[in-house]
């Protein structure tokens, strides 16, 4: 075996061992300070694209940039950016998402702070809730939620493998929360809790093992990608998404979907639980409407939702925001059609745009919140 290979697999073994343990006994688990190497586009991303394999969130958050930035640089400003996979930036390279291009935007404006992408693939708003409560440790001075309807179904449990995998491998959060109370998503929490019960302890420890073997397997992907480039360094080309426009779905079958998902879906509220954080840690939020696409057939707004719904969505998401005292940016129509891969995914130039739309306001929060931290040192 090559050094090269020796030095891969020891820090895989080394990986693995220290997350069986953090597992077993919980090792480090409220140390922001103790970090993993990074994995996931250097630690960009949560998980892999397009799918996570792991789902348990005390290790993918010490991967990820924020644990190393609250570590390395604690001082600076952190911006946290929870959501779906159109917030993740699915199916992009990490550097042509909005989050990414803030950032750069952020940088040449001087202003003092960084956004780190919290997003994970399918929407669903407890589980940003558990993201947002296991992130609050990292101590952000600036919260962005972008959502859509698509983060609102009204079913809990979610017959979906890829969600009920995020609660079994989080059920102690889910505990602690159920128990900490969750303002706005009482119901859903108190289903998944009692789903989670209902399992056993050896149950969840699997869930939590099988991602620790995803992520061993991550880092060895890792470390072969580093030493591919260190051999090659020219990086492939890429192909550019392509999308024809969803002109021809049958609209019967989206509505019927969406009463099925979507029934009393403002029942269930996150930015409750939101406006709490702010008015407890003083952090403050911004909410965006982001876009999807405007492919109407009849009583639909697209394949994915009835005009009406969205209409109300909304009307309703500009109102929660003005009670509740969020900044607010609406770019439900931001984007033309040509500029997403499917209704809920923005494509590289959708990116763009709606980094150029929201880098004013993320610059002017960032700035009042570093304005407001030195006049409380002075």
């Amino acid at each position: 075996m090559t050094a090269s290979r020796r030095w891969v697999v020891a820090g895989v073994l080394v990986a693995v061992i220290v997350l069986v343990a953090a597992a077993r006994w919980g090792i480090a688990a409220t140390d922001p300070s103790w970090c993993l190497p990074p994995l996931f586009e250097d630690g960009q991303r949560l998980h892999s694209v397009p799918s996570p394999t792991a789902f348990w969130l005390w290790p993918l958050l010490r991967q990820h940039q924020l644990c190393h930035a609250a570590r390395t640089h604690p001082a600076d400003l952190r911006a946290i950016l929870i959501g779906n996979s159109a917030v993740l930036g699915h199916p992009l390279p990490f550097d042509e998402t909005f989050s990414a291009r803030l950032n750069a935007s952020l940088a040449e404006d001087g202003v003092p702070g960084r956004v780190f992408n919290l997003g994970f693939i399918y929407p669903y708003q407890l589980r940003d809730a558990l993201v947002l409560h296991a992130a609050l440790e990292y101590r952000p001075d600036l919260i962005i939620y972008p959502l859509t309807l698509a983060d609102f179904p009204h079913l809990a449990p979610f017959p979906f493998p890829a969600i009920r995998a995020f609660f079994e491998s989080n059920d102690t959060a889910l505990h602690e929360l159920a128990h900490d109370g969750l303002p706005g998503l009482e119901e859903p929490l108190r289903r998944w809790d009692a789903a989670a019960t209902l399992g056993t302890r050896s149950r969840a420890y699997w869930a939590r093992l099988q991602g620790i073997g995803a992520l061993a397997r991550a880092a060895a992907h890792a470390h072969a990608e580093v030493l591919a480039h260190w051999v090659d360094p020219l990086p492939t080309p890429r192909v550019p998404e392509t999308r024809r426009p969803q002109n021809n779905y049958d609209c019967g079958k989206t509505l019927a979907q969406g009463a099925r998902l979507y029934r009393n879906w403002q029942d269930w509220n996150i930015l409750e639980y939101l406006q709490r954080v702010r008015d407890t840690d003083g952090i403050p939020v911004l909410v965006v409407n982001l876009p999807v696409t405007h492919e109407p057939i009849g009583k639909c707004y697209n394949a994915r939702y009835a005009a009406s719904a969205v209409e109300r969505f909304n009307q309703w998401l500009r109102a929660e925001c003005a009670a509740r005292g969020f900044e607010y940016v609406d770019l439900h129509d931001l984007l033309p059609p040509e500029e997403f891969v499917d209704p809920l995914h923005p494509s590289a130039d959708g990116h763009r745009h709606v980094a150029d739309r929201l880098a004013p306001e993320v610059a002017s929060l960032l700035r009042a919140r570093a304005a407001a931290r030195e006049a409380g040192a002075s």
